[in-house]
């Protein structure tokens, strides 16, 4: 009963321990936070020279909002990336800036969830 219980709590506590997913916009207030951000992504590119994916939301890079990046080491995690082109997802994980920018860096496939 006990073990029950705590599935429902976590599952409605929802993303991050009950935190609300934020927008994209939002994700450079967040520096160093554990956080969810949840948006429409608009650009999904993959490096040629370091294999990294780039998972962008906003604006075209360089003026993205904010991106999910994966590198070549977590690739395998993530093989059918390119569809979350155009769809809502969730990002979890702890926001840091790279070049001014908001990102967030995947190594799992928990941490990227499409909604819509």
């Amino acid at each position: 009963m006990l073990r029950v219980l705590l599935a429902v709590a976590v599952l409605l506590a929802g993303p991050q321990g009950g935190s609300k997913p934020i927008a994209p916009e939002q994700a450079a207030q967040h520096v160093g936070e554990a956080v969810t951000v949840q948006g429409r992504v608009t650009g999904v590119t993959v490096s040629q020279k370091s294999h990294t994916t780039f998972i962008t939301f906003g604006p075209a890079y360089p003026g993205q909002t904010f991106t999910a990046v994966i590198f070549e080491s977590a690739q395998e995690r993530f093989p059918n990336v390119k569809a979350v082109l155009g769809k809502t997802v969730l990002v979890h994980g702890t926001v840091r800036l790279y070049k001014q920018k908001p990102e967030i860096i995947l190594d799992s496939a928990e941490q990227l969830n499409v909604v819509v």
